[in-house]
């Protein structure tokens, strides 16, 4: 199996576990076979794909939000105007209101035994919307509802669930999480606990305290103000732009030696 792809990681590489089954990205939501373990059976991992090209459309009427710079994901299931059976009842969304349980765990022992959630996102590439990826991180739901939404060509009302996910911090791991954590996860001859030791550390964090954890473990992006040179002189006829031209007139003529050293030879914004 190729590492790469096009000049891209191959994801069936990135997720490959001998002598066990592929990791599937094929729909929406993607639970891994459960195994059973001495405690009782286990979802190694649940992956997560969203395809926004596809938001709006008859077969994908919702739209899902991925604000990564702070750490949260609003996710929508997979029911639609022709699904027969009742919300969270399919499958798929039936694993993942599993997840939610899991993740409201009141114990360590029982957050030990969540199901990581692994979200990834649909991209373009060489003017190609399908065949790409991009991996947006781990999950924890923080809460799950039911939401009144419309579809198809009629407008029909139809009731779906609708999952907020808390992003966790992976700068400790430089944004990856090990397969080899799914992979003990997958082992059904190790326990719950021993799992953890592969774990991002957010995660080990979220197991031994919960979600009074999540503001200190959710992923932030640290995003510089900068404002370009052009745009820092005040406009002109402004208060602003009255006061610096006082300023350099006071220094015109003058060595640069008596210029205060906090103040530039060039224009800059006084507010």
């Amino acid at each position: 199996m190729p590492e790469e792809l096009q000049g891209y990681l191959n994801f069936h590489h990135v997720t490959h576990s001998p002598d066990l089954a592929r990791a599937l990205l094929e729909a929406g939501i993607n639970g891994m076979a459960k195994v059973r373990t001495p405690g009782g059976e286990r979802r190694p991992v649940i992956l997560i794909r969203s395809s926004p090209w596809k938001a709006g459309t008859e077969q994908t009427p919702w739209h899902d939000v991925f604000d990564m710079d702070n750490g949260h994901v609003r996710y929508l299931g997979d029911h639609k105007v022709t699904t027969t059976v009742a919300p969270g009842k399919t499958n798929v969304s039936a694993a993942l209101l599993d997840a939610f349980t899991g993740h409201q765990g009141h114990t360590p022992e029982e957050r030990a035994a969540a199901i990581p959630l692994l979200l990834f996102r649909a991209v373009s590439r060489s003017g190609k919307v399908k065949g790409h990826v991009e991996f947006c991180g781990l999950g924890i739901i923080e809460r799950a509802e039911r939401r009144v939404q419309w579809g198809g060509s009629d407008h029909t009302t139809f009731t779906n669930y609708v999952y907020d996910i808390a992003l966790v911090d992976l700068t400790d791991e430089d944004d990856k999480v090990s397969w080899g954590w799914i992979d003990s996860c997958r082992d059904k001859a190790v326990p719950d606990a021993e799992t953890l030791e592969l774990a991002p550390r957010a995660w080990r964090e979220w197991v031994e305290h919960g979600n009074s954890a999540l503001p200190r473990i959710r992923r932030r992006v640290a995003r510089a103000k900068v404002t370009k040179v052009p745009e820092q002189p005040p406009k002109p006829g402004t208060a602003e732009a009255k006061e610096l031209e006082l300023i350099y007139k006071y220094f015109d003529g003058r060595s640069a030696t008596s210029r205060p050293s906090c103040l530039p030879s060039r224009p800059v914004c006084c507010a």
